[in-house]
């Protein structure tokens, strides 16, 4: 028989909610309708920010070669959607020329798409431009060959820096240029996982960062932690260019289950001394687990501080 203690009224909220039929969210490119645009102004300046790009593929390409490396040569391009468009960030990706889409963020009324391009495969892009300005096309004239849907989308084509790698919270990203911290790397696997991580590790150790031994491994990807700052990770073009996400390492129950029964024990005491309990008679929300009633306490938390 439960226990039959004294019953607390539920919290019954009347008068806030509407209901409206299930629609599925959009899934890249399912947005509002795209707007036409001029097609010469609009193409003409794409095809101007792809240009610029070549300068720095060609740098990027030089300082791979200068670092030893022998293949994954490439730059990381961001494409930005026109506010309020949703990108066709997955017409971007392209596996048999190695072009791989590496994150999709959605910032404000904007779509950010990072895409990985192997050296040489810029000429792709130019050539969709191109057919978008020609308005090409088929042999019959019945079907549209002319990219329109994926171009009319993007604002701006322009080299991904740090922050277009960030997927986690923007509260989290470190503040200052200098502050050391964790990150989790994520890593494209790019037809070999393990020449990948091995030339991650060779690039991180010529820039003094800090990569732990560990390795976790998705089938898309392989995550690593790496200690270093901003500053050490702007400086190098082609440690980002391996990259093709970061996030900022977080704390697990792991650090309070390897510590010895009395350094647990400790924390356990700091914890009661910041907590306050709620008296038995005071007719306050609470939970119920079963039939059990749960202690009812009010805790003020605070980060663990490192002993």
């Amino acid at each position: 028989m439960p226990n039959q203690e004294r019953r607390f009224a539920h919290f019954v909220l009347e008068g806030f909610t509407e209901t409206e039929s299930y629609r599925s969210p959009p899934q890249g490119g399912g947005g509002g309708a795209v707007p036409d645009r001029n097609r010469r102004v609009h193409g003409s300046a794409l095809l101007r920010q792809l240009r610029a790009l070549e300068k720095e593929m060609e740098t990027a390409r030089q300082a791979q070669i200068e670092a030893g490396l022998e293949a994954g040569f490439g730059l990381q391009v961001e494409f930005e959607s026109f506010p309020d468009i949703e990108l066709a960030f997955e017409s971007l990706a392209r596996e048999r020329s190695g072009i791989e889409l590496f994150n999709v963020r959605h910032e404000e009324t904007v779509t950010k798409a990072t895409v990985f391009v192997p050296d040489g495969k810029l000429s792709l892009f130019e050539h969709w431009i191109r057919d978008y300005l020609a308005n090409k096309k088929s042999e019959d004239g019945k079907r549209s060959l002319d990219h329109k849907a994926l171009i009319n989308t993007i604002r701006e084509i322009r080299a991904a820096t740090l922050k277009e790698l960030w997927t986690d919270s923007p509260f989290v990203f470190p503040e200052t240029e200098d502050e050391t911290l964790w990150w989790e790397v994520w890593l494209p696997i790019r037809g070999d996982r393990r020449a990948s991580v091995a030339s991650f590790r060779r690039l991180a150790q010529m820039h003094n960062l800090l990569v732990a031994p560990e390795e976790l491994e998705f089938p898309e990807r392989t995550v690593l932690l790496m200690r270093g700052s901003r500053s050490q990770l702007t400086q190098s073009m082609m440690v980002l260019n391996s990259v093709a996400e970061l996030r900022r390492a977080k704390e697990t129950a792991d650090f309070f289950d390897t510590l010895p029964l009395d350094e647990q024990l400790d924390w356990l005491n700091e914890l009661l001394a910041r907590t306050e309990f709620v008296g038995a008679n005071e007719d306050v929300p609470h939970l119920h687990i079963g039939y059990r009633h749960q202690q009812r306490a009010s805790v003020t938390y605070a980060r663990p501080r490192r002993r």
